[in-house]
């Protein structure tokens, strides 16, 4: 009756152990997924801020300049069309 009672112990020890092992990595992988959308978020700032600098940021995270494409539109044609831009010259 002795050893039925040390063994009773020893695996109601162990399913605590067990719980508390299976919380703690319950705990830990919250904490991964907080810290990883986190640095998601902030790679997403970065990117945003190096394209209005004119930079891409690398998949290594250094950046790179944005090769000069010239515009082939005129910013401002909107604006004639709804008729405020430039009067035609006479000739």
């Amino acid at each position: 009756e002795e050893l039925a009672t040390l063994v009773e112990n020893s695996i109601r020890r162990t399913d605590n152990l067990t719980r508390l092992g299976e919380l703690e990595l319950a705990f830990e992988r919250a904490r991964l997924t907080r810290e990883k959308n986190h640095l998601q978020q902030s790679r997403q700032w970065i990117e945003m801020l190096a394209k209005q600098m004119g930079f891409t940021l690398n998949a290594d995270g250094t950046l790179a300049q944005q090769p000069d494409v010239p515009n082939r539109s005129s910013g401002r044609r909107w604006l004639g069309k709804l008729g405020f831009g430039h009067p035609k010259r006479e000739k």
